[in-house]
């Protein structure tokens, strides 16, 4: 396994401390570890189209792989936004004990699943068009 420092170079932001209070966090579908305080890394990474080198976005993406994999193997606890997550059993467990509320929300305000098909978190709803 790579070191730490390889696997962060890249690294562009560190915001060691936010806080959520108990009624923002019930009101947002922002899942973080279930503590006060949780650290944000935000990887800020610019791909060259014509690049097969360190800039290069298969090189970028498989530099996320790792880290996430390092994170795992780790058991750091953490939460991946903009995830590829490909099914619906991997955003449960993004979500964790939050995913009956966001289930829930998104029967309410967005019953067709118009709204961000691109995540895959739910199947389209079936047209019933005569």
């Amino acid at each position: 396994m790579q070191s730490v420092d390889h696997l962060l170079s890249g690294l562009s932001y560190i915001s060691p401390t936010l806080f959520l209070s108990e009624v923002t966090y019930k009101k947002t579908s922002l899942v973080t570890t279930e503590e006060d305080v949780f650290y944000l890394v935000a990887f800020l990474s610019s791909a060259v189209s014509s690049s097969t080198g360190t800039n290069s976005l298969d090189y970028i993406l498989k530099q996320n792989r790792r880290i996430l994999d390092f994170c795992k193997h780790a058991q750091l606890r953490f939460k991946q936004y903009l995830p590829y997550y490909t099914s619906q059993e991997e955003w449960q467990t993004h979500f964790g004990s939050r995913w009956e509320a966001f289930v829930e929300r998104k029967t309410t305000y967005d019953p067709l699943t118009l709204l961000a098909p691109g995540h895959r978190i739910f199947q389209k709803a079936m047209s019933t068009s005569c």
